[in-house]
């Protein structure tokens, strides 16, 4: 069984990644009401899957910044 690494952040801040992915599961939220406004309705949990999977490939795009270790 591997061992867990610490990675030492300069700060309490979410890192890059946790921030992309917390902003795209709020902007695709929004985009959904918005679209609601327009008469374009959709199951509520395909919209829940639709934030999940956005917001994963967001945090997954995003590449971590060079001081957080991360890859």
């Amino acid at each position: 069984m591997s061992e867990a690494k610490s990675v030492d952040a300069p700060s309490a801040a979410p890192v890059r990644k946790v921030t992309a992915g917390g902003v795209g599961a709020a902007v695709t939220t929004i985009i959904i009401w918005v679209l609601s406004m327009f008469g374009i309705t959709m199951p509520v949990v395909v919209a829940g899957a639709l934030i999940t999977v956005i917001s994963f490939g967001v945090a997954y795009l995003v590449p971590a910044a060079p001081n957080e270790g991360g890859t």
